[in-house]
C-alpha cells in the first residue's frame, strides 16, 4: 500500500500568481463575471427546455387519455362463452 507521502505534490506560488495591478484584478473580475453569465445561460436554457419537455409530456398523456377514453371496443377483447374443458 502507498502512503500519501508518496504521492507528487504540487506547490503553487501565490505570490506569482495572483494578480498585482489594477489591471490583473479587474481582468480576473470579468473572468468570474464572464464564467458566472455563461452559467446562469446556460442553466437558463436547460430549464426552458424542461418546462418544454414537461408541456408537451402533459400534453401527450392528455390527449392519450382522451383517446382511449372515446375509442370503440377492440375485437381482440371481445368475450368467449366457456362451453367446456376442450375451449380453453
Amino acid at each position: 500500500m502507498t502512503s500519501n507521502d508518496d504521492q507528487t505534490r504540487i506547490y503553487i506560488d501565490w505570490q506569482r500568481a495572483r494578480p498585482v495591478t489594477l489591471r490583473g484584478w479587474l481582468a480576473v473580475l470579468g473572468a468570474m463575471i464572464l464564467t458566472v453569465c455563461v452559467i446562469v445561460l446556460v442553466a437558463a436554457i436547460a430549464s426552458t427546455l424542461l418546462v418544454i419537455a414537461l408541456i408537451i409530456a402533459t400534453l401527450s398523456a392528455g390527449w392519450w387519455m382522451v383517446q382511449r377514453l372515446f375509442r370503440g371496443r377492440s375485437d381482440d377483447r371481445t368475450i368467449i362463452i366457456y362451453r367446456n374443458d376442450n375451449d380453453a
